[in-house]
């Protein structure tokens, strides 16, 4: 069965694809940031867009990509390429943002795609512990 994004999908503007809107916030922050733009060579992916990069992935090994029923980070809109980030990964990370593609090479841990960003969820906060209440007497 064919998997479809059933979130919101927001333009970056700019030519830049779509992200679903939390992605899409946490990028926008970025760009007021750095008072640029920033540089995103490919973000969200519909299911064909993904079954492209599937196949290829089946025929030539390279690049990795998953199998579009899977679904991929890609295909929720949480995911970016881009050569810039790779610059300026304080402010990524600051945002959420973070490398996610390691494999395992010569028994060794590594990262083989530096340019893929992943956004990932804010930690979940505990709820605030409720204040004793206080009665005075008279």
């Amino acid at each position: 069965m064919a998997f479809t994004y059933t979130g919101e999908m927001v333009d970056l503007g700019f030519g830049r694809g779509w992200l679903s809107r939390p992605a899409a916030a946490s990028i926008r922050r970025i760009d007021r940031q750095t008072g640029h733009p920033l540089q995103i060579t490919e973000a969200g992916r519909t299911w064909g867009r993904q079954n492209e990069h599937w196949q290829k992935y089946l025929r030539d090994g390279w690049p990795i990509a998953l199998n579009p029923n899977t679904p991929s980070e890609r295909q929720k809109g949480l995911s970016i390429d881009s050569d810039e980030a790779q610059r300026i990964m304080a402010i990524l990370e600051d945002h959420g943002w973070r490398r996610t593609v390691y494999r395992w090479v010569n028994g060794k841990r590594t990262l083989v795609e530096p340019w893929l960003f992943r956004v990932l969820p804010a930690p979940r906060q505990p709820p605030p512990r409720p204040r004793p209440h206080r009665t005075t007497c008279p």
